[in-house]
């Protein structure tokens, strides 16, 4: 199965999820270069119940096959994680944080952002997509 029959196949049996890949190099052998993934069941319970709060971070990947894995978390009530989305890319840099920021806009699309709090690990890049695609005042804090 190739990457985009598995990206449309979760689509197709789980409602309101968003998903995208991308892969590169010719049709009859692509290779993947990037995914992003957030299930309809968990963007319903974001928007429903958590608190206006979001985490974004990436950690290295280790093991025969490289490359970074994004995610996003909010809080709940119980102020517990509640994943929000994950994406798995070649490293981390401008183009691949931006293809998971631009993914994290759709999932909320129709928020108010106005109301939430992002927070990442100070990387700038993470600064730049939170003050440019999310239109929130974006804050750089330095040790």
């Amino acid at each position: 199965m190739q990457d985009f029959e598995y990206i449309e196949e979760i689509k197709e049996t789980i409602p309101e999820t968003i998903a995208s890949c991308i892969s590169e190099g010719p049709d009859n052998a692509p290779l993947f270069k990037r995914i992003f993934i957030s299930f309809g069941a968990i963007i319903t319970g974001f928007t429903r119940g958590c608190r206006p709060f979001i985490g974004v971070n990436g950690c290295f990947l280790k093991g025969p096959y490289k490359g970074v894995l994004l995610t996003s978390m909010g809080l709940d009530a119980n102020n517990d994680y509640f994943p929000l989305a994950y994406g798995v890319v070649e490293k981390k840099n401008r183009d691949s944080w931006g293809f998971f920021f631009k993914a994290l806009r759709v999932f909320l699309q129709e928020t108010n952002l106005s109301k939430y709090t992002f927070i990442s690990d100070r990387h700038k890049v993470c600064i730049f997509f939170f003050s440019h695609l999310f239109t929130v005042s974006a804050m750089l804090l330095l040790n």
